[in-house]
């Protein structure tokens, strides 16, 4: 009881250094989601460029093909649509690069005008998630189920501070009493103390009586506790769910890849190989 006070102290101490961390994660996290959105944005633009010259180009080839006769003149007109969608899309991915560029100069407190471009690529590899390790490591470093642990912790002292609000206190009291202050010597100006004093020993029993201010004390931590008990259940509940969601989400995006990476290498090859007249 004696170190009750400091205990709380530290217990705020760390909700406090778990909320700064927690800001630290998210800032950083933030930041790291906005330079991969502006790199899918640069890349983005590099595509609709390739895609915007290769339309014009292919028109270029279907008006020599008309000029020789080898295409019917209709032909041109899906040529030009494709070339004014193409170009649309290059001029969009510009506007959205831009937009990205801004908001990571934003969050990075750089001047707005600053030009930059990105280095790092997205390398993906394949990893082994086991959920056990998975979760393991969640509970570690879930800031909010960390803060709700020391809620818990906070909440159980608060309960024995309450019954011991409840029991009977006696105190031991001491001290001494001057009961004449001393006279002067006019010769040698010191003080002599020719009073008599009295020692004092007092024990004083408090016992609450007809006062039920702390039996409601102690209702309302006990309360505060099954609450606090019942929101980290859910909380650990909760949280298990999402693991095994995320899980099963990383696995269906590492498959949706490696399709990609096929795709790509498939297109890859018929555009080398199909021709344009």
């Amino acid at each position: 009881m004696n170190r009750a006070d400091q205990v709380l102290a530290e217990y705020q101490e760390g909700k406090n250094l778990l909320s700064l961390k927690k800001t630290l994660i998210d800032t950083i996290t933030e930041v790291i989601y906005a330079y991969r959105s502006f790199l899918l944005a640069r890349r983005g633009v590099d595509i609709n460029r390739l895609s915007f010259d290769r339309s014009k180009e292919l028109l270029n080839k279907i008006r020599i093909l008309i000029e020789e006769g080898r295409r019917a003149k209709m032909e041109i007109t899906q040529a030009e649509t494709d070339v004014a969608k193409q170009e649309l899309n290059f001029l969009i991915s510009q506007n959205v690069l831009d937009t990205n560029r801004l908001n990571l100069l934003k969050l990075l407190d750089i001047d707005q005008h600053t030009l930059i471009e990105p280095t790092e690529s997205i390398e993906v590899e394949p990893v082994q998630l086991d959920t056990a390790i998975l979760l393991q490591l969640v509970f570690k470093n879930h800031i909010q189920y960390q803060q709700s642990l020391l809620a818990n912790k906070e909440a159980q002292l608060n309960i024995l501070l309450a019954k011991n609000d409840r029991l009977w206190q006696l105190d031991l009291e001491a001290g001494y009493n001057i009961t004449d202050s001393g006279t002067y010597d006019i010769e040698t100006l010191e003080e002599s103390n020719v009073g008599a004093g009295d020692y004092f020993v007092e024990m004083n029993l408090t016992i609450p009586f007809g006062d039920d201010t702390a039996q409601r004390e102690l209702l309302n931590t006990e309360i505060e506790y099954r609450k606090s008990k019942i929101a980290l259940q859910e909380l650990k509940e909760n949280i298990a769910i999402d693991v095994q969601g995320t899980h099963r989400n990383i696995l269906m995006k590492w498959k949706q890849v490696e399709l990609s990476r096929k795709v790509r290498e498939l297109s890859q090859k018929q555009l080398d190989i199909s021709p344009i007249g």
